[in-house]
């Protein structure tokens, strides 16, 4: 049975996309030691779920879609630039997400429940929305003035309106990830 890299996310409009790409343009100059990710794969993940059997996506789907049709749809701003685990120790480099009232962390529990009776395990890390902009590539640590540069900018990329959540395939190739559309989980209108 075939399986499928899968992750549930949330796309960003293309005002995230641009400030996004016009950010990694600014950073790449700085270091040759990150693996930046493409504009048009720039959105927030909900849950990871790694190689799932592909007779397993429809029920991915259909719990995913459970778990959120009641969730009423929001709005969420992109600003700020920052890293895991530390601004000092970038392993991976992102837009931050403003999320006052949580909406985010709550759709993220609403899937773990949904899917744990799966068998996916719940993260154990706390969640903390972000757009991933690149990853430290293995073994490279001469980041150059990727730190100092992260700390001049200042990045006001826009609102995000959450109105579905989408189940994607994710396939790793040498130019980077090609992600495709498995599913899509709509939330409740106003």
């Amino acid at each position: 049975m075939a399986r499928i890299r899968t992750f549930i996310a949330i796309d960003v409009p293309a005002q995230v996309r641009r400030k996004a790409q016009s950010t990694v343009e600014t950073l790449s100059r700085t270091t040759q030691s990150m693996r930046w990710v493409a504009p048009d794969n720039v959105h927030i993940t909900l849950k990871f779920l790694g190689d799932v059997d592909e007779k397993d996506i429809y029920e991915v789907c259909r719990r995913t879609t459970a778990a959120v049709a009641d969730f009423s749809s929001v709005n969420v701003v992109c600003r700020g630039v920052g890293a895991f685990p530390s601004f000092e120790r970038p392993r991976t480099v992102w837009l931050g997400i403003e999320d006052p009232e949580a909406h985010l962390e709550q759709l993220h529990q609403r899937v773990e429940e949904g899917l744990a009776p799966m068998g996916f395990p719940r993260e154990q890390r706390r969640f903390q929305p972000h757009v991933t902009l690149g990853r430290l590539r293995y073994g490279r640590r001469e980041l150059g003035d990727l730190i100092p540069e992260m700390e001049r900018m200042q990045v006001e990329a826009g609102m995000i309106p959450v109105e579905e959540l989408v189940v994607y395939a994710s396939e790793l190739g040498s130019q980077g990830s090609s992600y495709m559309v498995l599913g899509r989980a709509p939330l409740a209108a106003d």
